[in-house]
């Protein structure tokens, strides 16, 4: 069997991230990488190694209209999980306590939304006890949660993350588990005085994970995953539009 493993410092790997995933010694129901990467995605490209709504209260007939903030130069934060609500409402209550991922989308958003702003216990909190086990072959403990938690101070410290799209949701064999498809994409964090991230720089990941739910948290279990680097992907093309032949690397 294949052992799938992620590249260090990433959300599904320190994940996810994300990003920003494995767990249980196996690949997820040993999904072939063609069900878990949209057939867009060219799966034979190079690899690039980086790696509220307002309540209406009680007997309310309509909705009272949001007031305007009392500072017009404030402006509303959007969450980075791309979900189109502010992150005052979206991730932020996941990575203060205040409350729990109601389902896998939610702690998938929450874990990505984390890896951008630097908020590493709740993808610590978030990920499932044996991943540890098996992403690191070595049997839980001290010095393996250690070894994690650098992982992923790593993942959010020197990588951006963006476009987080989250293209299926499906349940489980039970009501405590349950798989996301998602795609994002990641880069090194730019050098001082750098303006802007090369575009060769960038990273497109598609992955697959499985959630399970301990105690109420839904959990970060496994994954299957495949990256490509976008400039590469859109050279490896033929003005026939087919894609040029290339050996597929998963990881």
């Amino acid at each position: 069997k294949m052992k799938l493993q992620a590249p260090t410092g990433r959300p599904h790997a320190t994940s996810p991230a994300v990003l920003t995933s494995q767990v249980l010694g196996r690949p997820i129901r040993n999904l072939p990488i063609q069900q878990v990467v949209p057939s867009l995605v060219n799966l034979d490209a190079p690899r690039l190694s980086v790696v509220s709504l307002a309540s209406k209260g009680f007997g309310s007939t309509k909705a009272k209209p949001a007031k305007p903030s009392s500072n017009p130069e404030v402006e509303v934060e959007a969450c980075p999980c791309n979900s189109g609500r502010s992150y005052k409402r979206c991730c932020e209550p996941l990575h203060t306590n205040a409350k729990n991922a109601a389902t896998p989308e939610a702690a998938l958003r929450g874990r990505f939304s984390a890896f951008v702003k630097g908020q590493t216990d709740f993808v610590i909190k978030t990920t499932h006890a044996e991943y540890y086990a098996y992403h690191y072959n070595k049997a839980v403990g001290p010095e393996v949660q250690e070894q994690y938690a650098k992982d992923v101070t790593e993942g959010a410290s020197k990588f951006v993350y963006a476009d987080l799209k989250v293209t299926q949701v499906e349940p489980g064999s039970n009501d405590d588990e349950g798989f996301v498809a998602f795609s994002y994409k990641s880069a090194r964090k730019p050098a001082e005085g750098q303006e802007e991230i090369p575009e060769d720089a960038w990273l497109m990941t598609q992955e697959k994970c499985r959630f399970l739910r301990v105690n109420g948290v839904w959990q970060f279990a496994d994954y299957q995953n495949y990256d490509v680097n976008l400039k590469q992907l859109v050279a490896s093309v033929e003005p026939t539009g087919e894609p040029t032949p290339a050996p597929a690397q998963s990881s």
